[in-house]
């Protein structure tokens, strides 16, 4: 089926990111989001769309970000879903740490609606990305207590979510994944400050 093809694209595009160029990955996460869409996939739809626009967060092209971020389709299915509205609501901010666009409000009120989000739900993947941009936020803002209370929450998080991983392959995946790591890196040295 078309769906099940689009998985597999969208499968190997994600494997595959360290070996293609930034502009391929693009126009295929753009081709990929679609069929998504079209078969209202909204799950792997809001997924793709995320790497979409965090690829234009790293890669300079803010315009673009906000731009996806602001999409009627994007606003229609998050007015729908709490969840990606706070998964939204962490790219806004991830978006205004590097853009000091005037539409957007500063990052940590972002991170706030988000953390306030997550206290009334279970651990999630969004709670340790939450959790280390409040951590990464006051750390260079100097408010160095804060920022290792929450480092030292993120930590606690990935550390509960990997001990209910049980196969040691998928576990040993989990924690090497790059997002993770750049976190685990980025919390163990404000700890240690």
């Amino acid at each position: 089926s078309e769906q099940n093809k689009n998985n597999f694209r969208y499968l190997e595009l994600l494997i595959s990111f360290e070996d293609k160029n930034t502009s391929d990955i693009i126009k295929d996460l753009i081709e990929i989001k679609k069929v998504f869409l079209s078969n209202e996939d909204s799950f792997h739809y809001f997924q793709a769309e995320e790497h979409l626009i965090c690829i234009f967060i790293e890669n300079g092209k803010y315009k673009e970000a906000l731009d996806e971020i602001e999409s009627k389709d994007m606003n229609d299915l998050c007015s729908k879903n709490k969840y990606f509205e706070a998964n939204k609501q962490l790219l806004l901010g991830k978006l205004a740490k590097k853009e000091s666009e005037p539409k957007l409000n500063s990052a940590i009120e972002y991170f706030e609606n988000v953390y306030q989000f997550i206290e009334d739900f279970t651990i999630t993947e969004l709670t340790w990305k939450v959790l280390c941009e409040m951590s990464e936020y006051y750390y260079k803002r100097g408010n160095k207590i804060k920022a290792k209370e929450f480092a030292q929450y993120t930590k606690a998080t990935i550390e509960h979510i990997a001990e209910k991983i049980t196969d040691n392959k998928m576990l040993q995946n989990y924690l090497t994944e790059t997002q993770r790591q750049k976190a685990l890196k980025s919390i163990s040295e404000i700890i240690k400050d």
